[in-house]
């Protein structure tokens, strides 16, 4: 069957494996689109793809996302598959699964997904949102509901964009017979003691708790009155990893510092993308108190 589908591909440092898997998506005959983010153009000759745009990571993860959208829109598709290099389907008959859902699928529906498997056995739930990695996004609903958030710069940029496509009407669906094989920030599992619930932890770095923390908050002060079930919830999750990096992780004091730091920003709205000095300010002097603290 002929879809109306393209495939976008954003691409950071990628390794060989990245490559091998275009050349399998490129057995699909469909377009495929690659927004470079690497600080230097990495796409061998040898692959030929129908788009391709040297970013340089200028705006992050959410200006590559909609680099590829618009781009899609203008080659009138119907919809956009994006994928990220960390995400992996094994089979073609699982694409053609994929593709062939979205045929069927109400006119409310904005968003299909496969199913994102993040560790062996272990899958992510989505409740309020997707990810954008596996994500076939309407045409329709990104003439509605706009470009991702480019002062996000990189995490939650899909849960935002999720709600306020719920907010306007639209909702996603999970195709469950299609898996999609994901790795999420170095995942890996732990158990507290005298517990017997596992859970799964990203490992991020300190850089990264920061635009998450920001990031998340500040959608969660955004979608608080519209959606304040998501807020509840995500005020838990936030709880939750802050004890995972105290009993888990590394660099507790300095991870813990940048969560604060995002928290700060996200909650004061100051927001501009990349991690900057004014937040830096705010960093050093929560740093030196837990430090002292520590010592205590």
């Amino acid at each position: 069957m002929k879809y109306n589908i393209a495939i976008g591909i954003v691409l950071f440092e990628p390794k060989i494996a990245q490559y091998e898997h275009i050349s399998f998506l490129q057995e699909l005959k469909l377009p495929i689109y690659i927004v470079d983010n690497s600080e230097q153009k990495t796409l061998p000759p040898n692959i030929n793809v129908d788009f391709y745009f040297h970013n340089a990571n200028d705006g992050g993860l959410a200006k590559a996302l909609n680099i590829l959208n618009d781009y899609a829109l203008e080659q009138k598709m119907d919809w956009l598959l994006t994928l990220d290099q960390d995400s992996k389907f094994n089979s073609l008959e699982d694409l053609e699964k994929l593709f062939q859902f979205t045929v069927n699928v109400p006119e409310n529906i904005g968003t299909v997904a496969p199913k994102i498997m993040i560790m062996p056995g272990k899958f992510h739930k989505p409740v309020y949102a997707l990810i954008t990695s596996g994500m076939l996004l309407r045409m329709k609903t990104w003439q509605e509901c706009g470009k991702y958030r480019e002062d996000f710069f990189i995490d939650c940029v899909d849960t935002e964009y999720c709600l306020r496509m719920k907010t306007l009407g639209w909702d996603f669906l999970v195709c469950e017979d299609v898996i999609l094989e994901h790795s999420l920030g170095n995942s890996q599992e732990h158990k507290f003691p005298f517990r017997k619930t596992v859970h799964i932890f990203g490992h991020h770095n300190a850089l990264r708790r920061y635009y998450i923390a920001r990031n998340l908050y500040a959608t969660m002060m955004q979608y608080k009155k519209e959606i304040p079930e998501f807020y509840e919830d995500r005020k838990g999750f936030l709880k939750h990893h802050a004890k995972m990096i105290l009993a888990f992780d590394n660099n507790k004091i300095s991870k813990l510092a940048m969560m604060f730091a995002g928290f700060a920003d996200g909650f004061s709205g100051h927001i501009s993308g990349k991690f900057e000095p004014r937040s830096f300010l705010l960093l050093r002097a929560i740093y030196r108190i837990l430090k002292q603290l520590s010592h205590h």
